[in-house]
């Protein structure tokens, strides 16, 4: 969605994706010569926008997750210039990997785009849908920590806004030390839907010890620059891009909303920036049909890293979409909610049969491009002619 921009020092990167119209980068839009004045003769530019797509579970080794022109289309649908796969974990099928994974997209993929003043759209299928609501939380949690320590820098040592900063501090170490832990002590498991290549546990367990390591030594750092070991103009900094950064549209693909996982709708600083949220849900989904069939149960759980006798996760009941419970939520009304049945000939999830998909033929794209077009792209454009 294109809007006025705020800076002209924005300039878009080359592109990952390119839109399906074009084969490269598409350019900004002509400007309007009604901008232009004597004193100003450079016109502004409408906003960079850069999508950022993230995958469900089991999608780490999936070179094709987003295949048949749908990052393409998406991109131009959204009107993104860039975008890029967000690649996370993808093997186990559990909250801790979500919220840290919730985190790395912030860290990796929305504070980047913001720090380029791109304006943020989303895109996501499956889990990847509690991935970004993760993400949310994280947003402002991340505010918060940060305008302690902003408070903290400028107070002397001793003071109640310094007191206050290392307390923080201290409550995010001892958050993350228990976080790592509690990996830790998991019992990695395989079982019969975790097939080999699409799952690899010591690889996704590694991946989490070096984020979690890295988080560490970042709030270290932090301390010490709080006790008067550095200047903390990048905590100003940081502060700064988040809060001034901007959302687009984000479109949500069959998510299994979990009552672990944290709601975007509950989000401050997304839900009050964001454009519009296509909420779309299949009845027949695998994902969340299966989701639904475990719901706190411990026999034949999804979950591939939990411990043995630990329950499985619990879907939101009834019908699991973001409003859900949430009708009265503020921006709740941002909120599109789609419902289609799937026909026997297509699938916007896995496959027509999402068994024959995790048992048999691993190199199908997940998300297909001929139903995103009738379903994500009818919907979203119905919705925009409605606002009108």
């Amino acid at each position: 969605m294109s809007r006025s921009k705020k800076s002209a020092s924005a300039a878009s990167r080359p592109s990952k994706v390119a839109p399906a119209s074009t084969p490269a980068a598409v350019e900004p839009p002509a400007p309007s010569t009604a901008t232009q004045t004597p004193e100003n003769t450079t016109p502004l530019l409408d906003e960079a926008e850069h999508t950022l797509f993230v995958n469900g579970t089991w999608s780490g080794t999936d070179g094709d997750y987003w295949d048949d022109g749908v990052e393409g289309k998406a991109n131009e649908l959204l009107g993104s210039q860039t975008g890029e796969e967000f690649d996370w974990y993808g093997g186990p099928n559990d909250k801790r990997a979500r919220r840290l994974a919730g985190r790395r997209l912030l860290r990796d993929g929305v504070t980047p785009a913001f720090e380029r003043d791109e304006v943020v759209n989303l895109v996501s299928h499956s889990h990847g849908g509690n991935v970004v609501g993760e993400m949310t939380a994280a947003l402002d949690a991340r505010l918060d920590y940060l305008g302690a320590l902003e408070e903290g820098l400028s107070a002397p040592v001793g003071s109640p806004e310094h007191t206050r900063a290392v307390t923080a501090l201290e409550e995010r170490l001892a958050s993350l030390e228990a976080e790592r832990e509690s990996i830790t002590s998991i019992e990695l498991q395989k079982n019969e839907l975790n097939l080999d290549g699409k799952f690899d546990p010591e690889r996704s367990k590694a991946e989490m010890f070096a984020q979690l390591d890295e988080e560490i030594a970042e709030t270290m750092s932090h301390h010490a620059t709080l006790m008067g070991g550095g200047s903390g103009l990048d905590i100003l900094e940081e502060r700064r891009v988040l809060e001034d950064g901007e959302f687009g549209d984000a479109i949500l693909i069959n998510t299994p909303y979990l009552e672990d996982h944290a709601n975007a709708l509950d989000s401050d600083k997304f839900a009050s920036s964001v454009d519009n949220i296509y909420d779309f849900n299949n009845d027949l989904d695998g994902v969340v049909l299966g989701a639904q069939s475990h719901q706190c149960s411990e026999d034949e759980r999804l979950n591939a890293m939990t411990p043995v006798d630990g329950p499985a996760d619990c879907i939101v009941p009834e019908k699991p979409t973001l409003t859900n419970g949430r009708e009265e939520t503020p921006n709740a009304s941002k909120v599109t909610t789609t419902t289609w049945e799937r026909k026997q000939s297509e699938s916007i999830s896995m496959m027509d049969d999402y068994e024959q998909y995790l048992k048999q033929d691993h190199n199908l794209p997940v998300i297909n491009g001929d139903v995103f077009d009738r379903v994500v792209k009818g919907a979203v454009e119905g919705q925009r002619t409605q606002q009108k």
